[in-house]
């Protein structure tokens, strides 16, 4: 079976967000609470769910052989949706996007650089399988 690098970085990518929040939950939870103003429960909530579908994406992407077609127009759809809010987060002037917890500081536009290429790879993959 052929490794396929664009799937291994982009769940490398959504490995390591979710790893980052996990150690640094309570920091990142409060960072997001001043980002959404939303209450502590559902912030938790939030923030859990994130964590579960970046890790999810990443072992689909790893380790499911099957449905890519809607994993990637799923995370085509995801990643747009991260670069829109990251707008927000630019334009309303925080520095950190909370992407990769508080521990690492991940600028708003950084991250929509990063989302941005990271669907250009997966419109890459797409066209190469044919």
């Amino acid at each position: 079976m052929r490794k396929n690098y664009v799937e291994t970085v982009i769940a490398s990518v959504f490995i390591f967000s979710a790893l980052t929040k996990i150690f640094d939950y309570e920091n990142t939870a409060l960072l997001i609470r001043e980002i959404c103003f939303l209450s502590v429960s559902i912030i938790n909530r939030l923030l859990f769910g994130l964590i579960f579908i970046e890790l999810i994406i990443a072992i689909w992407l790893l380790w499911v052989p099957f449905l890519r077609r809607y994993l990637y127009a799923f995370l085509f759809v995801l990643l747009m949706i991260f670069s829109i809010f990251g707008g927000y987060l630019m334009v309303a002037g925080f520095e950190n996007c909370a992407c990769f917890g508080t521990r690492i500081v991940s600028h708003p536009v950084l991250t929509i650089v990063k989302n941005l290429v990271m669907a250009a790879f997966l419109i890459y993959n797409t066209k190469s399988k044919g």
